[in-house]
């Protein structure tokens, strides 16, 4: 049975959550409890963000529901977006994200919820507008790693972390 892990380390290209880039649809499915899954399809009239805010367990989306049929692949989302799990039309996970309510650290010091000024201190990340996240340049330790900052808030801070693999 796949578990998700909320407390589980985030290693840069590698995994997240308790699980491991490069994971296949099948061997996911293969480990879930259908009872936990739900389907959103744009039809169902709902908006996307409300059907993640209102779902506990797990929510697939395929992903040409919301490229306008560019994009194949599905993104799973888990327990009202906190994990999210991005695999590509060949069927492999290639991108991990996690928000609001994970608790495991990157490098045992970088968390969900940290003030930026903090985050800038450790590793001064810059904004990468093509990619509209923040990375950190020319830092192995970094290296597949993604950071998103909530400024809206009175102090800025990490509000999610994207894991990918550098290909």
């Amino acid at each position: 049975m796949m578990k998700v892990d909320i407390n589980a380390l985030i290693e840069p290209q590698k995994s997240a959550a308790g699980f491991s880039l490069g994971l296949t649809l099948s061997e996911f499915y293969n480990g879930l409890n259908l009872t936990d899954v739900k389907k959103w399809l744009i039809t169902d009239g709902i908006p996307l963000h409300d059907a993640i805010q209102k779902n506990d367990k797990w929510l697939c989306v395929p992903a040409r529901e919301i490229s306008e049929g560019r994009i194949e692949g599905e993104i799973w989302f888990y327990s009202k977006g906190m994990v999210e799990l991005h695999f590509n039309h060949l069927g492999f996970l290639f991108n991990i994200s996690i928000f609001n309510g994970y608790k495991g650290k990157l490098i045992n010091c970088i968390y969900i919820g940290m003030p930026f000024l903090e985050l800038k201190n450790l590793c001064n990340p810059i904004f990468n507008e093509h990619e509209d996240i923040y990375i950190v340049e020319d830092n192995d330790t970094f290296s597949g790693i993604g950071f998103c900052i909530d400024e809206s808030a009175d102090i800025s801070y990490l509000s999610g972390i994207f894991v990918f693999r550098i290909v």
